[in-house]
């Protein structure tokens, strides 16, 4: 039995909400579990796993859809692919990256959650919004815990990860949409990328 588009699209919201509330919940005790790692010597491995795990994400997800564009499209996507993994190798400390991955994930969630809606991208500057405003909710309420701080910084590394995942999500569903035309045999239809 196959559920409703409407009533998928809302239980994809649910589910984008409910991380979203996990992230909330767990910022008092997320500098505690980061030293308790810490102390007994995990943290670098930690960073080490995260980043191997997203190299892997890559070359399993962007990858495929990477070459399959003419050589134009590859220079513009590659761009990105490479600031972005800058961008997360700058990152100091393995709970940073952790981080980053956290919200990667949340941009990610949401561009699957409004997708489920319709009208997938043009929820696309939706979805810009919504994650700017719970990013910069996090920050404010740590600047208001014992235990936290609020950080500029902050605020940017969780726009930047999380526009990230959005950016993961338009590929991947871009890279379907491809795969899906050339199965119909369409696929020099659809080979111009939209990013």
């Amino acid at each position: 039995m196959s559920v409703p588009a409407n009533r998928k699209g809302i239980l994809r919201l649910v589910v984008f909400a409910l991380y979203t509330v996990a992230i909330f919940v767990s910022l008092p005790f997320g500098r505690s579990i980061a030293l308790m790692i810490r102390r007994w010597g995990w943290l670098s491995l930690s960073g080490y796993i995260i980043t191997a795990a997203l190299v892997a994400f890559f070359v399993l997800l962007i990858f495929p859809y990477f070459v399959s564009q003419p050589l134009k499209n590859r220079l513009c996507l590659f761009i990105p692919v490479i600031i972005t993994g800058a961008m997360f190798l700058a990152l100091e400390l393995p709970e940073e990256r952790l981080h980053f991955v956290e919200y990667g994930v949340l941009g990610y969630m949401a561009g699957w959650a409004l997708a489920g809606l319709g009208k997938w991208p043009g929820r696309f500057k939706e979805a810009l919004g919504v994650l700017f405003c719970i990013g910069l909710l996090d920050e404010l309420v740590q600047g208001i815990l014992p235990s936290r701080f609020f950080g500029l910084h902050d605020v940017f590394w969780n726009m930047v990860s999380s526009w990230c995942g959005l950016w993961v999500f338009l590929i991947s569903t871009r890279h379907k949409e491809v795969q899906a035309m050339e199965a119909h045999g369409r696929g020099k239809t659809c080979k111009k990328s939209t990013i």
